[in-house]
């Protein structure tokens, strides 16, 4: 696998990105 620097896509619509500690969380709104 490739690295691609330090990057996270999220392309999901109606996500979004959080840090919890040392943890990264992705969330989905509910509807």
């Amino acid at each position: 696998m490739r690295k691609l620097q330090n990057t996270l896509y999220i392309t999901t619509q109606g996500s979004y990105l959080h840090k919890e500690r040392e943890t990264l969380v992705v969330e989905q709104e509910r509807k």
